[in-house]
């Protein structure tokens, strides 16, 4: 992922996890605002029942970035997404 995106969106503090981990990574801004990221190259991606469960904690913060040619080309909000469907 490109950490200039985050840091063009003002979020300063952007800390990458491991493969086996929820979200692939994690950003704050200044003020403390978490967001928690899953980055996808499929734009229709949904999590499963199981893995939206364990995500039930920080659901609010949870973002799913669609990335193409190592770029973030769309933004959207787990929980709005699984609200849609």
């Amino acid at each position: 992922m490109d950490h200039d995106y985050e840091r063009e969106n003002g979020r300063l503090n952007v800390k990458m996890f491991d493969n086996l981990s929820l979200v692939d990574f994690y950003s704050e801004r200044f003020n403390g605002e978490e967001r928690y990221i899953i980055l996808t190259e499929n734009a229709q991606f949904i999590p499963s029942d199981f893995y939206f469960e364990d995500l039930n904690e920080i659901v609010e913060k949870v973002y799913i970035y669609v990335v193409r040619n190592l770029k973030v080309v769309q933004e959207k909000s787990l929980k709005d997404e699984c609200l849609k469907n």
